[in-house]
């Protein structure tokens, strides 16, 4: 399909450099990891991790997917719902925006492949309250709200997401019955892997969101590339557990 239809700027798979939805999977799958268990040091450069990021990086040199540079400028997401690429890794809350595209009619949800093994990125979403908005009660009282039943039951119906409620999940499958949406939570349940956090997490994505679209584009090798990840991120879990 790469050769077919490379002139016209269609792709098989639409990549790119996403860590939620797209290479922190791949690394699951393959056996790898981000962190290890109590979040001290970083494993890119650990077997699985390396071979995810390798079949990342060989679907862009053969043109299955685009470059790094293409879907820095135009999502994945975008790329997809526009008829440029045949799939995409998307989460629960890619669906409604699905919905209305120009693929809408002609899509489907189906699980992740299997790697050495299942795994999916599990990520949640939250209501925060400002501390120094003017109306905090009202605003922390509608926080309340939305993590009920109830509220959470109306994130359902509208399809936006996957609910945080449990037992209220049904009401995201049914918003849109001509999806396979039970997949997301069955995949949840059946094979999730916690978002990989730390006390700082910001500090070393910064340096995850600088060095892994360099690895992918070829500018740094697969090798090298995570070496150096795991030495400038295991500096910085170093100075957390320090403090």
């Amino acid at each position: 399909m790469s050769e077919a239809l490379a002139d016209e700027g269609v792709y098989g798979f639409a990549g790119g450099a996403y860590n939620q939805e797209l290479f922190y999977n791949l690394i699951f799958q393959a056996g790898g990891a981000v962190l290890n268990e109590d979040a001290t040091e970083a494993e890119y450069s650990s077997p699985g991790s390396r071979k995810a990021l390798q079949f990342l990086r060989d679907m862009v040199e053969d043109g299955s997917s685009p470059s790094i540079r293409t879907t820095a400028d135009t999502s994945p997401d975008e790329l997809f719902k526009s008829g440029k690429a045949a799939m995409v890794y998307g989460g629960s809350f890619r669906v409604a925006g699905y919905v209305d595209s120009a693929v809408g009619d002609a899509i489907q949800v189906v699980r992740l492949p299997k790697g050495e093994q299942r795994g999916v990125v599990l990520h949640g979403g939250a209501v925060v309250v400002h501390a120094g908005s003017e109306n905090r009660d009202a605003a922390a009282a509608f926080a309340v709200y939305h993590g009920s039943k109830e509220g959470q039951q109306i994130i359902g119906e509208s399809g936006a997401s996957i609910p945080a409620y449990q037992g209220t999940e049904q009401a995201y499958i049914d918003a849109h019955p001509e999806y396979d949406l039970e997949i997301f939570p069955e995949s949840a349940a059946e094979y999730g892997f916690p978002y990989p956090v730390s006390a700082n997490t910001q500090a070393w994505l910064e340096v995850e969101s600088d060095m892994v679209p360099k690895i992918l584009a070829g500018e740094l090798s697969v090798e090298e590339g995570t070496a150096q990840l795991d030495e400038q991120i295991d500096a910085l879990l170093a100075e957390e557990n320090e403090g």
